[in-house]
């Protein structure tokens, strides 16, 4: 019988993908000879029918997404043999081969590696694999042991391991494991600390910050948004105002430092060293400052567990459509009672500029409770949902086929290219001008191939989704069950439970609120969107918030299609107090959850 093997290929980073020698074209490559030989030794011997390629993964873990398509094929029966150049390309865990190799022997499959040539079906080669991959975790423990080792050496010189400059410094341009003063930052660092003396609290000093113009560091990054547009927010401050840093003092594992660490390896301690760089702020003014900062935390600890815990079933769950970010809740105090809302999950800073600031918490969490619990009574209702899903789930099996084949045949053509030029190289002088003409020649073919892999690993993976998509159905349709019996008497805590296994998210517009169920979490998340998001023909997904009886009459709209939520009107409230009276700085007890 033919065996129909999935070859895998697997390098760490980025830098190995783009070398000739032990890259992906190179196993690919190897592999593909020795099914070549194999089949010259004993014709019909094994075809190749997938190639899964994890560019940049490690193998500590089985979070690798070539893997896990590679697994779900050997599981459809599609591939009943897994090839690998050498057996740390596919892992170096023991617990994650020991699970690889149960799934093998369910589905009577077998594992050929190149280097270690071991029958897994005997006893002895089932030793023989166990001990390799025991030898290839141990590898990669002591390297990883190693690398902290002189990573905690340095930190304990004072030196950094990496890491962006902060304000009041600089890398220094001839040793990047310390800093330098920058001057200019440097008085702002010192203005920052007197600043919050002055002021006492975060919120204070950061206006205080704001009128005289001192800004944060920028970094690169998403999280560092408002710094690169020069505002400050709470953590950004408390930051600087905690970083000992400033001090000239060095922090050793910062990240274990509230673990025990009588627990801990020498290595992994927590512990404080004097820094390579000149302190900015002296001994007793940032002492200072970290009493101020404790006793705001007591103050702020007592007043929250003093005041009543209130839950939020749709906190989290609710998306802006104007600016993405998520709606958590927020409780403000009135005249005469509580009042729940959702707002935009915000740091100190961030302008809310959508027309939309908050919704009612009690308005909303009704109208899509009632609609989630219909949606099974209403008859034909789930038949329409479900066919969405598979509309935009699968595509067209006539389409993939004739796209894989595409896809395929220009494959080969690349593949034959690169097996062609690879002997070309054998052939040339080490030293000659033309091996690295060659050399640029395989790099190029190798992007151009492996572009093409991953578009035909996306149409391969995409031939297994229907029984995925059955499940998903399914799924869905379990928990809608399930919400609909506990819904009604449900506490809040879990209706929130209850809410978070129905729904992904409820898009929030000023033209209304889209719900997006949660599918099974193997499929593609943008599968909900897509098949769920209603347009203008479509919108049986839709929640009619103007039919709820607490939107006041000039929130109402005109009825539309069946679970039409057009709220074209919503009531949107400025933060305030009591009956909505705005303030200049109005003194809301708000508490997010």
């Amino acid at each position: 019988m033919t065996i129909h093997i999935g070859i895998y290929s697997r390098v760490s980073t980025d830098e190995q993908a783009n070398v000739i020698e032990g890259s992906l074209d190179n196993q690919r490559h190897r592999m593909q000879s020795f099914i070549d030989i194999k089949n010259m030794q004993d014709p019909g011997w094994g075809q190749l029918v997938e190639v899964f390629v994890d560019d940049g993964f490690s193998a500590k873990d089985t979070n690798r997404p070539a893997y896990q398509r590679m697994m779900k094929a050997l599981r459809h029966g599609h591939i009943n043999a897994v090839m690998v150049t050498e057996l740390s390309r596919l892992s170096r865990n023991i617990p994650d081969f020991c699970d690889f190799h149960k799934t093998l022997e369910s589905q009577g499959a077998m594992f050929l590696s190149i280097k270690e040539q071991f029958d897994s079906s005997t006893p002895s080669g089932k030793m023989m694999l166990y001990n390799m991959i025991n030898l290839a975790q141990f590898e990669r423990e002591q390297i990883s042991e190693r690398v902290a080792i002189n990573c905690h050496s340095r930190a304990q010189r004072g030196l950094l391991n990496g890491g962006p400059a902060i304000l009041g410094y600089d890398k220094d341009p001839s040793n990047k494991t310390t800093f330098i003063v920058n001057e200019a930052e440097a008085d702002d660092v010192r203005r920052i600390f007197n600043l919050f003396l002055e002021n006492r609290t975060l919120s204070r000093t950061i206006v205080a910050l704001e009128n005289i113009g001192i800004k944060p560091k920028a970094k690169s990054d998403k999280r560092n948004r408002l710094a690169q547009a020069g505002r400050w927010t709470i953590d950004s401050l408390n930051f600087v105002l905690q970083n000992k840093a400033y001090v000239g003092l060095r922090e050793v594992n910062k990240v274990n430092r509230n673990k025990d660490q009588g627990k801990l390896k020498a290595w992994q301690r927590y512990g404080i060293a004097k820094a390579s760089w000149p302190a900015l702020i002296d001994q007793e003014t940032f002492d200072q400052v970290q009493y101020v900062l404790d006793e705001n935390r007591k103050q702020e600890r007592s007043r929250l567990d003093t005041s009543t815990a209130r839950v939020f079933a749709a906190s989290g769950l609710c998306i802006c459509v104007e600016c993405g970010r998520k709606l958590v809740g927020q409780s403000a105090h009135g005249r005469n009672k509580v009042h729940r809302y959702y707002v935009h999950s915000s740091k100190k800073g961030d302008d809310v500029t959508c027309k939309i600031k908050r919704i009612k918490a009690d308005q909303i969490e009704a109208k899509i409770g009632e609609y989630v619990a219909e949606i099974l009574l209403t008859a034909g209702y789930f038949d329409k949902i479900e066919e969405r899903i598979r509309k935009s789930v699968t595509d067209s099996p006539e389409a993939l086929k004739t796209e894989k084949a595409r896809l395929t045949i220009e494959l080969q053509k690349i593949s034959l290219a690169v097996r062609n030029t690879f002997k070309i190289q054998a052939e040339l002088d080490a030293s000659s001008e033309a091996i690295r003409a060659v050399a640029k020649e395989l790099e190029d073919l190798s992007r151009k191939k492996r572009n093409l892999e991953s578009e035909l690993e996306t149409l391969k993976a995409k031939e297994f989704q229907q029984s995925d998509v059955d499940d998903a159905i399914l799924d869905l349709r379990t928990h809608i069950q399930a919400f609909q019996r506990g819904w009604a008497k449900a506490s809040a805590i879990m209706k929130k439970t209850l809410l978070k296994e129905v729904i992904h998210s409820v898009l929030v517009s000023h033209d209304g609120l889209k719900i997006q169920f949660r599918l099974k979490h193997d499929l593609n998340q943008n599968f909900i969107a897509e098949s769920l998001s209603a347009s203008a023909d479509n919108k049986e997904n839709v929640i009619d918030l103007s039919k709820h009886r607490q939107l006041p009459p000039e929130g109402r709209v005109a009825e539309s299609d069946f679970h039409n939520m057009g709220i074209e009107k919503l009531q949107v409230e400025e933060i305030g107090r009591g009956r909505g009276t705005r303030t200049p700085d109005p003194p809301v007890m708000s508490r997010l959850l």
